[in-house]
């Protein structure tokens, strides 16, 4: 046996994708004779590379969840099951040059995976069954695959059924004052999809804003308002709802001391 350069190797080296040839030169019977031994030398053969099907699933309907995302890359016609055949990377779309770990992708966002052959030399992947998936892209050494984790959609909750009552003051007749006094527990955002993982403290963005009721330069006089809550965030689509609130007038009390004169003369004043 030679390989493609003419050196010779034996039987059990024929292992790989090339080009080879075998010569007869005899036989080690001398009862027998070999009629056509000049057909026999030199006689060239190939070894071709194994085709493999690699198939890209999972990318349809991610949405964030605060989970890595991982695709499901299958590899068909491997020769002995569970051979890792394939390297597989993830990167950020427009970003090809920094491969992200786990915790790198789990954002909203676009992303890019490659399955490569790990050993191209001796397999070559099918480009045949590629379809027409502008997101696939088949080559015959690599699999890119194109996918996005959409944000996740809210859902708004409110105590005391969305309507607050404060009296009037100073602390509480702007928008900064009216939310410090709301706090955190008066109101909230979480995942509409109850099989989020996400951790309750979502992060981003609450914006206030009064939307109807007696509001002057920003101030809050006693009346009553309709208060839109707006999260916004990276991750999650943007969220709003709507509360009442009510700030009534502030009580007042005034004392009166009565002069110990009940009589005075036109032209002087009770002290």
């Amino acid at each position: 046996y030679y390989d493609a350069l003419g050196g010779e190797i034996t039987p059990s080296q024929v292992v790989n994708a090339n080009n080879y040839s075998v010569t007869v030169n005899g036989i080690a019977d001398t009862n027998y004779t070999i009629t056509n031994l000049e057909a026999l030398a030199n006689h060239a053969f190939e070894v071709t590379k194994r085709a493999l099907t690699v198939t890209v699933n999972g990318a349809d309907g991610m949405s964030y969840n605060g989970a890595p995302k991982t695709l499901d890359v299958a590899v068909g016609n491997l020769i002995s099951e569970g051979d890792e055949i394939v390297n597989i990377v993830y990167y950020a779309a427009g970003n090809e040059n920094v491969p992200l770990n786990e915790d790198d992708r789990i954002n909203a966002g676009d992303y890019v995976m490659v399955a490569s052959l790990a050993d191209p030399s001796n397999y070559v992947i099918d480009t045949t069954g590629a379809g027409s998936d502008e997101s696939l892209t088949v080559t015959e050494t690599s699999v890119r695959k194109t996918f996005t984790v959409a944000k996740a959609d809210l859902e708004f909750s409110a105590s005391a059924d969305g309507t607050y009552t404060f009296v009037y003051s100073t602390d509480v007749n702007t928008l900064s004052g009216l939310n410090a006094a709301l706090g955190n527990t008066s109101y909230y955002f979480q995942p509409a999809d109850e099989t989020n993982t996400v951790d309750s403290n979502l992060g981003g963005n609450v914006r206030l804003n009064i939307t109807e009721g007696p509001l002057t330069d920003y101030i809050l006089d006693a009346g009553t308002y309709t208060l839109t809550v707006t999260y916004s965030s990276s991750n999650f689509n943007e969220a709003s709802a709507q509360m009442v609130v009510k700030v009534t007038q502030r009580p007042l009390t005034l004392d009166l001391t009565a002069p110990e004169e009940t009589s005075f003369e036109y032209g002087t004043a009770p002290e």
